[in-house]
């Protein structure tokens, strides 16, 4: 009596399945792949945290040839060791922030009270940023702040760049939503690490100084 479920006759048909399957995957990851090499940005094929594209973005600056956004600033902000070095040749491109030598860069930062920031408002040297995402910073912010929020760290970091690393930027406030939030903090951090300071976060962030009354905008 014959067999009526032939076993060869079924491996073979599950192995040309299968290996159809690998050949169809083979195009579809090549096409994605020429897809994306197309892209006017492409994505990148191994993830990268943003500080670390931050960083070869500023080491892009500073190679020969490079775009200048913005004038090339040499200078030493605030106090040895709190502020930010900027170095960089004549001719050579933007100017890149050299890190700062400590271990923990949160530690760089300080806090400053909503009033002490009111008294510096109107000051030059002061970049206030905030660190919020973007719906809330539209929604309402510290007057003249500017939106730098961690979810779009990199994004928000290249966009500002001619304001962080401008040679007249003596102090940098970063700000999110109360005092449990720690946006602030982790922008600050970043940006310290970066080499750009003295940085301060602003004790309570948005909520006390919108409970305070003192001066906010719309965007």
């Amino acid at each position: 009596m014959k067999d009526p479920f032939p076993t060869r006759p079924l491996l073979s048909v599950i192995g040309r399945d299968f290996l159809g399957f690998l050949v169809l995957c083979g195009i579809s990851l090549l096409a994605g792949l020429l897809i994306n090499a197309l892209r006017e940005k492409p994505l990148p094929l191994v993830y990268q945290p943003p500080l670390e594209r931050i960083r070869k973005s500023l080491a892009a600056r500073s190679q020969p040839g490079a775009e200048m956004a913005e004038p090339a600033p040499s200078w030493t902000g605030g106090k040895k060791g709190a502020g930010a070095e900027m170095v960089g040749k004549k001719g050579t491109g933007a100017a890149v922030p050299r890190p700062h030598t400590a271990g923990n860069a949160q530690s760089s930062s300080r806090e400053i009270s909503p009033q002490d920031l009111r008294m510096a408002m109107g000051k030059p040297g002061l970049v206030v940023l905030d660190a919020r995402p973007r719906d809330f910073y539209e929604l309402k912010h510290i007057a003249g702040a500017r939106n730098l929020s961690r979810e779009r760290l990199e994004e928000d970091f290249n966009r500002l760049y001619p304001v962080l690393s401008d040679p007249s930027v003596k102090q940098i406030v970063v700000y999110c939503a109360n005092a449990t939030c720690e946006d602030s903090r982790i922008v600050a951090a970043a940006l310290s690490e970066l080499g750009f300071g003295p940085m301060f976060v602003l004790k309570d962030g948005w909520a006390e100084w919108e409970a305070a009354g003192l001066p906010v905008e719309r965007q």
